[in-house]
C-alpha cells in the first residue's frame, strides 16, 4: 500500500520527535548524574541545592516553585541544555546567614562528547568530556568551586573599585 504524502509527513514528524527525545533523555541524564557527582564531589549536603530554569542570563524561575533538573533544564537555540544551580552557602561563624550562589550550567551532547559549560562574570568557560565520572569531571568541578571561591574572596575590592554602582556586599 502507497503511503499518502501526509502519511510521509507524519512519519517524519515522529521520527523527529523520537530523535529529540533520544536527545533530551541522553543530555538530561548526564545532567542528572553531572549534578549529583558535583554536590557529592565538594561534599555540601544535597539540601543546599536546588534547581531554577535558566537561560540567556535570565532566570526563568517562580522562587515559590522546586524544580528537579529535569523540570528546570531549557534546550536554548544553540542546543545546549540550560540550568540554573543554587547553592546556599553558609556563613560559618553566623548561625543563619547564608547566601545563594547561581551556577549557571549548559550541557550538550555531539560527536560522542558532553560539551559542558559554566558562567563566570557573564562568560562561559567550555569542558569536553567523555563520560559522567568524577575523575573525567574534575577539572569542571574544581573549576566551578574555584570560581565561587575566588568571587567571595575579590568581592569586596571589586566594590570598592567600582564607584559608578551601588556599594553592595552580597553576603
Amino acid at each position: 500500500m502507497n503511503k499518502s504524502g501526509y502519511d510521509e509527513i507524519c512519519e517524519s514528524y515522529t521520527e523527529a520527535r523520537n530523535e529529540y527525545s533520544k536527545y533530551k533523555d541522553t543530555c538530561l541524564g548526564f545532567l542528572d548524574g553531572l549534578i549529583l557527582n558535583f554536590i557529592n564531589y565538594i561534599g555540601a549536603p544535597h539540601s543546599h541545592f536546588r534547581f531554577t530554569p535558566f537561560y540567556d542570563n535570565v532566570n526563568k524561575s517562580n522562587p515559590d516553585e522546586m524544580y528537579s533538573v529535569r523540570q528546570a533544564a531549557i534546550l536554548g537555540d544553540d542546543a545546549y541544555w540550560n540550568i540554573g544551580v543554587l547553592l546556599k552557602i553558609n556563613d560559618l561563624a553566623r548561625e543563619h546567614t547564608e547566601s545563594y550562589m547561581l551556577i549557571a550550567i549548559k550541557v550538550k551532547y555531539a560527536d560522542n562528547n558532553y560539551d559542558l559549560q559554566f558562567n563566570s562574570g557573564g562568560k562561559y568557560f567550555t569542558f569536553k568530556v567523555t563520560e559522567n565520572t568524577v575523575e573525567k569531571c574534575k577539572h569542571f568541578f574544581d573549576s566551578i568551586k574555584n570560581t565561587i571561591i575566588n568571587t567571595f574572596d575579590n568581592h569586596l575590592q571589586r566594590v570598592l573599585d567600582n564607584e559608578k554602582e551601588i556599594r553592595r556586599i552580597g553576603f
